[in-house]
């Protein structure tokens, strides 16, 4: 307890809804915020206890962790993150369904000079297929607003749901 780097509150917040307005489409929503607030006069946190966005569980079409990232492609966490995503999933029967998503997020009070505390948006489209245990489902995000040296989207093979 000696290290000042320990010296922070970490708080995260969820919010999921989800809906059937008519058999058979859902509509889900997740919202997403963090914040830390460290105590110590220095104001530094260790790396792995900063927030990090990008990937399947956040903005997908991002390669994990690289919503913000460095001259050298490298992963860029903050004091603050924020992310909120939209999905509409369609039974299609015999066990399938189809998704369409946004996707949007940002990762800000960097403790580097690197990246940007710009939102990053993503679209996409999924298959999932139910099984007794779970539906397992490939997914394409595209970026909205890819930079010129990166990807313009990414594929993911899923167990679960995303959220």
């Amino acid at each position: 307890m000696d290290n000042d780097l320990d010296d922070f509150v970490k708080s995260r917040f969820d919010f999921r809804y989800f809906v059937t307005p008519f058999e058979p489409l859902t509509l889900a929503w997740i919202g997403r915020a963090g914040y830390i607030h460290p105590f110590s006069a220095s104001g530094k946190v260790y790396e792995d206890q900063l927030f990090f966005s990008g990937g399947i569980a956040s903005v997908r079409g991002y390669r994990e962790n690289m919503l913000r990232f460095d001259a050298d492609g490298n992963p860029v966490g903050g004091l603050s993150a924020v992310s909120a995503s939209m999905e509409a999933r369609f039974d299609v029967g015999h066990n399938f369904e189809v998704t369409t998503f946004f996707d949007s997020g940002r990762v800000s009070r960097a403790l580097k000079n690197a990246g940007s505390d710009e939102f990053r948006n993503s679209v996409g489209v999924g298959l999932r297929y139910h099984t007794p245990i779970g539906p397992v489902g490939l997914l394409y995000g595209h970026k909205l607003d890819p930079r010129p040296d990166e990807s313009t989207g990414r594929w993911y093979f899923t167990i679960g749901y995303t959220f």
